[in-house]
Order: structure tokens, then C-alpha cells, then sequence
């Protein structure tokens, strides 16, 4: 957990949301900023909703606990964390950077919002949980996505 993932962007817009749906945040790994975002989600009134689970030790296993998976980082190159969620068959959104949207094929099988956009990646967010049949196609065809780019 680091800052340059940016996982601040992710609570802010989490604590905008103004969806009845309860909404869980889980974070996976481990890092300096931890402290630091803890006391973000605390003040943010977000206690109790988001959970700090240090490194997954089974990484499919934490993915099939989730419904939405979120990048935020303003610079990545490839993250193994799109890809992992493209093979698992999750909706995702990720910050409109380095590969990130080519991987989610330009906003076609995820969703893209401008690095460092907490109101935009809100509203997204927003659309995907009063969504379901939303997040399902969107994880339908990124799992097609997945399988045109690494499997033929």
C-alpha cells in the first residue's frame, strides 16, 4: 500500500457515493501508507466499511470475493492487477494511464476515468453497484478480452 497507488482517490470517492447498497472496500498489501489511510477512511466516515487485509495469499480467492476492482494509479505501465481482474471476469475501472486502457480495450470491457478523478470515479463506481447486469458484462467481456490477448 503505497502512494503511488493512490488509494486515497478510492476512499474519497467511496465516501462520495451516495448509494443505499453497503459497500465494502477491501485493500490488499502492505506499505508505509497504511497509518495514513486508515486515518483517512476514519475521517472520512468510512469506519467499519473499509478492511486492511495485508497481502493476499491467495490471490484468486480474494478476487472471487469481489464484485468491482478499482486501479487508481496515475502511472502504470501494465498492471498484473488488470489482468488478474480481466481473468477473473470482474468489472473494472482504472485511471485513463500507461497501458491500463488498452488492456480494458479503451473503456469497451472496463471503465477508464482521468487519473486522480475522485468525483468521476464516484459516479462510475455509483453506476456499476446500481448495476449488477452492468458489472456482469462488463466482467463478460473483459474475460473475452482476456482470452483474445493472452490465449489465441
Amino acid at each position: 500500500i503505497g502512494s503511488d497507488k493512490r488509494l486515497d482517490v478510492l476512499l474519497r470517492a467511496v465516501a462520495m457515493l451516495k448509494t443505499a447498497i453497503p459497500i465494502r472496500v477491501a485493500l490488499y498489501g502492505e506499505g508505509d501508507d497504511e497509518h495514513d489511510l486508515r486515518a483517512l477512511a476514519s475521517g472520512l466516515g468510512l469506519d467499519g466499511r473499509v478492511d486492511f487485509l495485508g497481502v493476499a495469499k491467495d490471490v484468486w480467492a480474494a478476487y472471487d470475493a469481489m464484485d468491482i476492482v478499482v486501479l487508481c494509479s496515475p502511472r502504470e505501465s501494465s498492471s498484473n492487477m488488470v489482468l488478474e481482474a480481466m481473468a477473473a471476469a470482474k468489472a473494472i475501472v482504472v485511471s485513463r494511464a500507461g497501458g491500463s486502457p488498452e488492456l480494458v480495450d479503451q473503456g469497451q470491457c472496463g471503465l477508464c476515468v482521468p487519473p486522480l478523478d475522485g468525483e468521476l470515479l464516484s459516479t462510475l463506481l455509483e453506476r456499476l453497484v446500481a448495476s449488477p447486469e452492468l458489472s456482469r458484462h462488463l466482467g463478460q467481456r473483459r474475460e473475452q478480452r482476456h482470452e483474445d490477448l493472452f490465449l489465441r
